[in-house]
């Protein structure tokens, strides 16, 4: 009897442990990851618990930036929804425009890549890991620009300047013109009478 009970234990331990492996397994990458900021539009929701995993998955060894080398750098917003409450959330079908960054149980940053800094990921405040081309197509594939220079808003920084530049330099042409010609007309208008 002795011997069955030991055996008994074993085998629930096992199961026990199965299970806790099992469970933690699907709780390994966030269930929703939100990206957002500027030069978003608007956010980008990561739901497949696959890509999230390749994601997450997807920095190269042994490429960690320091915190000191990401000061100024652009970046967007990570907010990630981790465990069994985001997994039921996501499963029951409710909107995933519903969630709230604020609820998310951790945030991080996505650094955008600029000059001769590759895109990283942050999930701390210490230091951030280089992304992977696998990690780059990803973000890609939902429209979450990963260089700084080929995002949306700077495109539209880089006209938007232009045409300010132009703007500005089209009104002082119009002023001196304007300036120079009343002067002219004002000037033939004195010697005429």
């Amino acid at each position: 009897m002795d011997r069955f009970n030991k055996t008994s234990r074993l085998l629930l331990i096992s199961v026990a442990l199965v299970v806790c492996v099992a469970g933690s397994v699907s709780g390994a990458p966030p269930h929703v990851i939100i990206i957002n900021g500027k030069p978003l539009a608007q956010p980008v929701i990561l739901a497949d618990w696959n890509e999230n995993v390749e994601l997450l998955g997807s920095f190269v060894d042994n490429q960690i930036v320091k915190s000191e080398d990401l000061v100024g750098r652009p970046y967007l917003d990570l907010s990630m929804f981790w465990g069994s409450k985001w997994l039921e959330f996501v499963q029951s079908g409710q909107s995933l425009n519903s969630l709230r960054t604020q609820d998310a149980n951790q945030r991080g940053r996505l650094y955008l890549a600029t000059g001769n800094q590759d895109a990283a990921i942050s999930l701390n405040d210490l230091y951030a890991r280089k992304l992977s081309n696998q990690g780059i197509a990803i973000l890609r594939k939902h429209g979450v620009p990963v260089n700084a220079m080929a995002s949306p808003s700077a495109s539209v920084m880089r006209s938007g300047r232009a045409a300010a530049i132009i703007s500005f330099v089209l009104i002082g042409v119009a002023v001196v013109v304007l300036i120079a010609t009343r002067k002219r007309f004002h000037w033939r208008f004195k010697v005429r009478s």
